[in-house]
C-alpha cells in the first residue's frame, strides 16, 4: 500500500454498520483478519480493530490505526465497546482479542448496528454501559435473525467469553470466512506493522476546550469530578492489570464461622505482641483457613543490664512506637468485612504512612496469589482520602487515572481502596466499590485478600 494513500475518516465504511449488506460486512470482515494476521507483534495481537479506527480508500482498501493504550483519561468508548472480556479485566492481548473485536463488527453489521444486548434506537450512557457490562461478564449473546446457521457458527466461536474457545488467530477465523464464501484460501505471514495512516483533516468544529488534567488529590486535596474510564477488576476492572485467571473458588464463610474461629485466636494475638522478639507468639497462634502471613519486625537487640542491689528510678514510659505485625488473609470478603475482621483481632486493616510501610507491604504481598488487597483507606462523606487509624497519611502510589470515585460501568460509587497487581508484579492503589463480589464474583472470586495491621 503506497505511503502517501490517505484514508478518509469520512468514508469509513464500518461507521455505517446499519446499511451495510451481508456480502459487505464479510468483505470488511476478511480484510480485517488479513490485516490481523498479517499485521500482528509476536504475541500475535494486533489491536486497534473497532469502528472510527478502520479507513478505507477510494479503491476499496483498508486500514487499521495503531492500538490504544490506556492512559490517564481511560479507553475510549468505542475503544471499550469492542475490547474482548479477558484484555478489558486483565490487560491479556493475543490474537484471540483480535478476533472478538472483529466478530464483534459482523455481529453489529448483521444485527442493524446494534451490538449485543443494545436496544434499537437512541441509546443512553446508561444503557450503553448496562449493555457492556452485560457482555463483559460472559452472558450469553442473543444471535442476530435472518443469518444462515454456518455464519452463525463462525460467530459463535469467535465471540466465545473465554479466548480459548475462539479461533486461536485471525488467520484460522479467515480460513473460515474463505470456505464459507467458498474462496481459494491463500498463505499469508506475519509482517511488520504498517505505519499509522495519513488522515485527512476532518472539518472543524468549535469545541470548548479541554480541561487540564490534574494529578490525583492528596487527602487534604478537593474531590475530583469523576472521570469516564474503564472498569477494574475493579473494577474495573477495575483497571485497571492482573493477567493471571479466576483460581479455583474456595467456599467462602460466613462471619459466625470466622468469629468462633477467632475468638480464641484474640487472646493469644495479644500475648504475641507481647512477646515479640522471643519468637513464642508466632508458634503459638494457629488459625484456620485463611492461614495469615505474619510479617513482623524484630526489635534491635539491647545489652542485658545487670542487676544492682541500688534502688532503681521508674523508667519513664517509651515514645517509640510499638512494634507491628501484619497478617495477610486471603478471602472474598468486602472492605467493612475485611476491617471488622481485623478489628476482632485487636488491629485494622493495614495503614500506609510513608513509602517505607509500603515497600515492606509489597514484600509481604510477594508471593501472594491474590490481585486484589484490601488496606485502610476510604474516602469519607467530605470527599477526603481517610485512613482507618484516624490519622494522615501523605503517601499514595496510584495507578494511572486513579482515584476515579466512580464505576464508569454503571456510576457506582468507589469509596474503599485496594492494592491492585499490576503486570510486573508491583502494586499500586485503586478505588472500588465497597463490595465487588456482588456485581463482580466470576471476576474477583479466589483473588481479593486483605492485610491486618496490629500495633
Amino acid at each position: 500500500m503506497a505511503d502517501n494513500t490517505v484514508f478518509d475518516p469520512q468514508k469509513l465504511q464500518s461507521g455505517n454498520l446499519a446499511d451495510c449488506e451481508e456480502q459487505q460486512i464479510l468483505e470488511l470482515a476478511k480484510k480485517l483478519c488479513r490485516i490481523a494476521a498479517e499485521e500482528c507483534g509476536e504475541n500475535g495481537f494486533r489491536g486497534g480493530i473497532r469502528p472510527g479506527n478502520i479507513f478505507v480508500a477510494e479503491d476499496g482498501r483498508v486500514a487499521v490505526g495503531k492500538a490504544g493504550k490506556a492512559g490517564e483519561n481511560g479507553w475510549t468508548k468505542l475503544e471499550l465497546e469492542y475490547m474482548a472480556p479477558e484484555m478489558f479485566w486483565n490487560g491479556e492481548e493475543s490474537a484471540a482479542a483480535d478476533v472478538y473485536a472483529i466478530a464483534l463488527i459482523m455481529y453489529a453489521g448483521l444485527n442493524g448496528g446494534r451490538l449485543p444486548f443494545a436496544e434499537a434506537g437512541e441509546q443512553s450512557a446508561e444503557k450503553r454501559a448496562h449493555a457492556l457490562r452485560r457482555r463483559m461478564s460472559g452472558d450469553s449473546f442473543p444471535m442476530p435473525e435472518g443469518v444462515s446457521e454456518k455464519l452463525l457458527e463462525i460467530l459463535k466461536r469467535a465471540l466465545a467469553f473465554s479466548p480459548e474457545e475462539r479461533y486461536s488467530s485471525a488467520y484460522d477465523m479467515l480460513r473460515a470466512l474463505w470456505e464459507y464464501c467458498g474462496d481459494e484460501p491463500e498463505e499469508i505471514k506475519r509482517r511488520e506493522p504498517a505505519p499509522e495512516p495519513k488522515i485527512a483533516p476532518a472539518p472543524e468544529k468549535k469545541s470548548k476546550p479541554k480541561p487540564e488534567l490534574k494529578p490525583a488529590p492528596s487527602p487534604k486535596q478537593e474531590k475530583p469530578a469523576p472521570k469516564k474510564e474503564a472498569p477494574k477488576t475493579h473494577t474495573k476492572p477495575e483497571t485497571r492489570a492482573a493477567e493471571a485467571k479466576p483460581a479455583p473458588v474456595k467456599p467462602p464463610r460466613s462471619i459466625h464461622e470466622k468469629c468462633s474461629e477467632r475468638r480464641s485466636a484474640i487472646a493469644l494475638a495479644a500475648i504475641c505482641l507481647l512477646l515479640v522478639g522471643v519468637g513464642l507468639g508466632r508458634d503459638s497462634i494457629n488459625i484456620n483457613e485463611p492461614s495469615p502471613v505474619v510479617q513482623t519486625q524484630q526489635p534491635s537487640a539491647e545489652p542485658t543490664t545487670i542487676p544492682s542491689t541500688e534502688p532503681t528510678q521508674t523508667p519513664e514510659p517509651s515514645k517509640a512506637p510499638a512494634d507491628v505485625q501484619y497478617m495477610l488473609y486471603s478471602e472474598d470478603i468486602s472492605w467493612q468485612a475485611a476491617e471488622d475482621s481485623c478489628r476482632e483481632l485487636g488491629g485494622h486493616l493495614a495503614t500506609i504512612k510513608d513509602e517505607a510501610d509500603y515497600d515492606k507491604i509489597c514484600q509481604l504481598l510477594a508471593d501472594c496469589t491474590a490481585q486484589y488487597v484490601w488496606i485502610g483507606a476510604y474516602r469519607s462523606d467530605d470527599g477526603q482520602i481517610k485512613w482507618v487509624d484516624g490519622k494522615s497519611h501523605d503517601f499514595y502510589a496510584w495507578d494511572q487515572g486513579e482515584p476515579s470515585g466512580t464505576d464508569s460501568y454503571d456510576g457506582a460509587a468507589e469509596n474503599y481502596i485496594m492494592l491492585v497487581k499490576q503486570a510486573d508484579g508491583t502494586w499500586l492503589y485503586n478505588d472500588s466499590r465497597e463490595n465487588p463480589m456482588v456485581q463482580y464474583s466470576q471476576f474477583y472470586s479466589g483473588k481479593l485478600a486483605y492485610i491486618c495491621q496490629i500495633g
